[in-house]
């Protein structure tokens, strides 16, 4: 079912339409280049600078008769995937899969040939997919939101409305009309990126996506689907396992009140996607096409080991950043942490590595409907999974940015200012609120929901939904979105830049009385 709107939505979902069909930007479209002076593309196609360049031509040029070697063995094992799958497979996998073999490794694990044709046998086929779905405002828009912000740095995808953009928007479209339950949800912009850097087809991007959202042993629906459900089995997976193997690790997280949802929630939508370095990135999703979820799992366990020791050393204020991102920065070769995963032997039941078998939503399209080698001394270490972790005691809130979180643990994290934080007059800056409208923001449950861990870049989404300006409504004194997205700018101090990019939406006159709102007390 496509969600309409008003008339002028309607029309401004048409216009995006058209761009991403011609490839033309329109009249009211910005130069939205990025400057690339001084930078070459690197071995996957993304902007580096010429030093980087250098270093990466020296390690593989150095590597040349090894990959050569790995290329032979490849094409012969591909020959004969499935016997291979238990054999040499899962070693080399480890041992990295040669660029020039991945497109064929990819397209032998996914089969996104033989989905196809099940499905056009149905009356289901990607060119009526993504039309049957270009009139949905809420789809169209977010998704041309994300695409834009997508690897703006990769060759593919520096160009505005360039001919991978136009296919991630189509790719993204057809699968909100085949899945209408999950429709669109942030972090599937760059998987189907992927998919196309990788496979460099349209179609075999869009059903290699349908293969990995739905089948043994990826199963990601569970990931984005409303209350993210294998999102929380993973969390209160990942909160026994820490607590059990890194105890003293999981009790200074709790003492600090950081929850895991802070970190693992960009990790496992994305696979660390966005993460870790791309080079990493990619042979972990070589072995997550073979191992599926646990792959995952292992990785963050491998993380938290490898830093351990500067964990403990931290406060809230520096766990933060470091765990959603300085904690991906390796101080170890590569083959040795694909190594150290390798050993990790992740136990988990399936009703944590695969949701329930159900078919996907019929579409209400013009097509028929669809039915839907380890170091002597060093221990392997064994991680089962719990028995029920989906039954925990606590409380938990989903957010609609994919945060889930125990409500009895974020009072004191969700509220802070952050650290260094510029004074106002020399006072806290969110305490140009008023006390008792303070303590009704927090309780709020819009705050609870859309605001906790919100950055900087979230927070222009959740400006651009605002459909009214005020500060508290009905006689219980309930404070409005704009006055919750008002206290969380306080909070967090974006830019400058960001604050007057909110004052020049011309289009959007709430998020420019936000921005407006702001600038006076929070940047004098």
């Amino acid at each position: 079912m496509n969600r309409q709107g008003p008339e002028w939505e309607r029309k401004q979902t048409a216009k995006t339409y058209k761009k991403y069909e011609t490839g033309i930007p329109g009249s009211d479209d910005e130069d939205e280049l990025i400057s690339t002076e001084g930078k070459v593309p690197d071995q996957f196609g993304f902007f580096q600078s010429q030093r980087y360049k250098q270093n990466e031509a020296k390690i593989l040029n150095s590597n040349k008769r090894t990959t050569s070697r790995r290329e032979k063995k490849w094409q012969k094992m591909l020959r004969k995937y499935d016997r291979s799958l238990t054999k040499k497979l899962p070693d080399r996998v480890f041992k990295g899969v040669p660029n020039s073999v991945r497109r064929e490794y990819w397209m032998a694990a996914l089969d996104p040939i033989s989905l196809k044709q099940d499905y056009n046998q149905k009356g289901a086929q990607f060119k009526h997919l993504y039309k049957s779905k270009k009139d949905d405002v809420e789809v169209v828009r977010q998704i041309d939101l994300d695409i834009k912000r997508t690897w703006r740095l990769h060759q593919k995808f520096f160009k505005p409305y360039s001919q991978d953009q136009r296919s991630c928007f189509r790719i993204l479209l057809a699968y909100a009309a085949l899945d209408q339950q999950v429709a669109y949800c942030q972090g599937m912009s760059q998987i189907a990126a992927l998919f196309m850097i990788v496979l460099q087809d349209e179609e075999y991007a869009f059903w290699s996506l349908v293969a990995i959202m739905n089948q043994d042993p990826w199963s990601q629906r569970g990931m984005f689907k409303p209350g993210f459900p294998k999102l929380n089995l993973f969390c209160a997976y990942w909160d026994n396992t820490l607590q059990k193997h890194l105890s003293k690790v999981y009790n200074h997280l709790e003492a600090e009140t950081l929850i895991s949802q802070i970190y693992l929630t960009k990790w496992l939508l994305q696979n660390f996607l966005d993460r870790l370095p791309f080079r990493l990135a990619i042979r972990l999703w070589d072995c997550f096409m073979l191992k599926g979820d646990v792959v995952v799992l292992a990785a963050t366990f491998v993380l938290f080991k490898l830093n351990q020791k500067k964990i403990l050393r931290m406060s809230f204020e520096d766990l933060t950043p470091f765990l959603q991102n300085d904690i991906c920065n390796l101080t170890i070769p590569d083959d040795t942490f694909f190594q150290q995963i390798k050993k990790v032997d992740i136990k988990v039941s399936p009703t944590i590595t695969s949701m329930p078998k159900q078919p996907i939503d019929p579409i209400e399209t013009p097509v028929p409907k669809v039915r839907q080698k380890r170091p002597k001394n060093d221990s392997k270490t064994t991680i089962q999974s719990p028995k029920s972790p989906s039954k925990t005691s606590t409380t938990t809130v989903s957010s609609s940015n994919g945060y889930h979180f125990d409500s009895s643990k974020t009072g004191r994290m969700a509220n802070r200012t952050v650290k260094g934080a510029n004074t106002i007059k020399g006072t806290n800056p969110q305490f140009l609120i008023e006390k008792i409208i303070r303590s009704r923001i927090y309780e709020s449950r819009y705050w609870k929901e859309e605001c906790f861990a919100l950055t900087a870049e979230l927070l222009v989404d959740k400006a651009l939904e605002l459909k009214y300006v005020g500060g508290t409504t009905a006689a219980h004194v309930k404070p409005t979105p704009f006055l919750c997205l008002l206290c969380k700018m306080l909070q967090i101090q974006p830019e400058k830049d960001i604050v007057i990019e909110f004052i020049k939406q011309d289009e959007f006159k709430y998020v420019r009385c936000l921005g407006a709102m702001y600038l006076r007390p929070g940047l004098e």
